[in-house]
């Protein structure tokens, strides 16, 4: 499966008092990295939310390992890792280096180097009728 690599870099208002960024910020950086992921796949979430389905984030699991500060460099690698009717599961990783090698997910997600990892699940919403639907055809092509 592709890995997307995105490149952030932490802003001011995203720390706290002591210059490290905010737990709930990190999903925000996380949240942008998802949406380059699904451009970089020709799946435009705009178009899909025009045709009333959302894509809703159901589960969060957050692993933080390192500090990030003010100013760092933010490199995030995304992977859709699993699909069903109506859910896609991501797993994301930050490290402040670049990683070399982004041809093994699972040893960019293990790395020593790692700052953070989550586990994210989105479900296909009919943004009217506000229930669970098979997720787009559009997406299920990602797999």
């Amino acid at each position: 499966m592709h890995i997307h690599y995105d490149h952030q870099s932490v802003n001011f208002p995203d720390i706290d008092a002591g210059g490290v960024m905010f737990h709930g910020r990190y999903l925000d950086y996380y949240d942008r990295a998802r949406h380059q992921f699904f451009l970089s796949h020709g799946i435009n979430l705009l178009e899909l939310l025009i045709a009333k389905t959302a894509l809703v984030v159901v589960d969060v699991n957050l692993r933080y390992m390192r500090p990030v500060m003010l100013l760092d460099q933010l490199h995030i690698y995304s992977q859709a890792v699993k699909l069903s009717g109506k859910c896609v599961q991501f797993t994301q990783v930050v490290h402040t280096t670049k990683q070399l090698d982004t041809k093994d997910f699972t040893a960019i997600c293990e790395s020593q180097v790692a700052n953070n990892l989550v586990t994210v699940k989105l479900i296909a919403v009919d943004v009217g009728k506000k229930k669970a639907v098979e997720l787009p055809d559009v997406i299920k092509k990602i797999f």
